[in-house]
């Protein structure tokens, strides 16, 4: 039964890409370069193969690959078969190129692909799913040839370079960092000093810096690219709403930055718009994670942060109702990578870290209030389950949510006062004045749940 599946999907992935095949020589007029042909010059161009000669290709390789399945020893008919196919695919290139003077081997390749993948499910040296799944991406790359073409077409090289550059950065060099907290011990120890009160204070860790790096370059490289496909200031919109998932304050800088960038009055309510809707989107992961922690929590914050998730996402898209995409919002991406912009957020997410531990420290932890609220500059996830878990060993429900709610203000204040210094004077008041809404709302809907 398995042998009798093998052979059909062997047969069934020849029909595929040999399906496409026929139809790229029938929209051959569409095609930006000539095709080897064995009849002659001026009647219909045919190419190498079709839907028969793809389907033949797929049941010699599936009966090569069974024969060395069933007996070793029928090894060298597989071998037979593979120059073969070798001697064919060479020949048709030799004569292609001869008579039209074609360079292209993406039929070519194809065949041999499809030889090689028939070959090991004849053969059962591979899951059938993954065979398929690799047939049907070498026809969706045959069938969309012209769509890539103008894709890789519509590149700069600044932009190839930068996404060479962004890999480098993602794939390459964060694998190799250590994951270790570099404290002020270390610092202290190059000079045989000693602070017990100071030693334990993370200055940063070398890995989750440069992650936070990698969060600033991937949402300009998202944003860029969308603004390139879609044509469209909206793109920016989603850029916004997608990085708010992951942080908030991060796609409210990077805007506030973006905001001195243009004197457009249209692009910077945008980009109020785009933070305001990252910081909504942020709303709503506050009494996802008190759910799972404090259900009692979770009942009592829902109302208020619903109430300033709405808040946010109405006068986001009232702030952009009249732009009509005639903003440009391309002047926003002038490149892929923003690495300056990324290593200014680093330095900044890092001088906040530090401060907010100097002032535990200072200050002490005597106050839950004055702990939280210090706490909620730097995030408010872990404010959130922290207050889940305080409630109620150590302080009430009523309390912990305004405790909490407090958080979420005092959080709202401190992007605000991050803006001030590198944000553009209109970003900055629009910025305040939603922010204060919202804070409203938040407020007059728990006080509402509360009494």
């Amino acid at each position: 039964m398995d042998t009798l599946l093998h052979l059909l999907l062997s047969i069934f992935l020849g029909v595929i890409v040999g399906i496409d095949r026929d139809e790229s020589w029938r929209e051959k007029k569409t095609l930006a370069h000539s095709r080897f042909t064995f009849i002659k010059p001026g009647t219909p161009a045919r190419g190498l193969g079709g839907v028969r000669t793809f389907t033949l290709i797929s049941i010699l390789g599936f009966l090569s690959g069974y024969s060395f399945f069933v007996d070793k020893g029928f090894i060298y008919f597989g071998v037979a078969a593979f120059a073969a196919i070798i001697l064919l695919i060479v020949c048709a290139y030799a004569l292609n190129y001869l008579g039209s003077n074609t360079l292209g081997l993406t039929t070519e390749i194809s065949i041999f692909i499809l030889f090689v993948l028939t070959f090991l499910m004849g053969a059962h040296l591979i899951d059938i799913k993954i065979a398929l799944g690799i047939g049907v991406i070498i026809s969706l790359i045959l069938s969309l040839k012209i769509e890539l073409r103008k894709a890789v077409a519509s590149f700069t090289k600044r932009e190839i370079i930068e996404s060479l550059e962004f890999v480098l950065m993602t794939a390459v060099i964060f694998p190799w960092l250590p994951d270790v907290d570099i404290t002020l011990s270390r610092i202290f120890s190059l000079f045989e000093y000693s602070n017990p009160t100071y030693n334990d204070i993370i200055l940063f860790n070398p890995k989750s810096l440069w992650l936070v790096v990698i969060f600033v370059t991937t949402l300009n490289f998202i944003g860029y690219f969308l603004v390139k496909i879609f044509k469209s200031s909206k793109s920016l919109l989603l850029t916004g709403l997608l990085g708010g998932i992951v942080s908030s304050t991060t796609v409210t800088q990077l805007m506030a930055m973006k905001s001195k960038e243009t004197e457009s009055k249209d692009t910077r309510n945008l980009l109020v718009a785009t933070a305001l809707l990252a910081n909504s989107t942020s709303f709503i992961r506050i009494p996802i994670l008190t759910l799972a922690l404090n259900k009692d929590l979770f009942g009592v914050i829902l109302i208020s942060m619903v109430a300033m998730t709405i808040i946010g996402f109405a006068v986001s898209l009232i702030s952009v109702r009249k732009n009509n995409d005639s903003v440009e919002a391309g002047i926003l991406y002038k490149s892929p990578l923003a690495l300056k912009s990324a290593l200014i957020f680093a330095a900044l997410f890092v001088s906040v870290q530090i401060l907010t531990q100097f002032g535990l420290i200072l200050f002490g932890k005597t106050g839950f209030v004055f702990s939280t609220l210090l706490a909620s500059a730097s995030g408010l996830d872990a404010v959130a389950i922290n207050t889940a878990n305080a409630i109620p060993g150590l302080v009430g429900l009523e309390f912990g949510a305004l405790t909490l709610m407090g958080a979420v203000v005092v959080n709202l204040i401190f992007k605000l006062i991050m803006t001030l210094f590198i944000g553009n004077e209109y970003f900055n008041k629009r910025l305040s004045l939603y922010f204060a809404g919202i804070i409203a709302a938040g407020i007059f809907s728990l006080i509402f749940m509360i009494v």
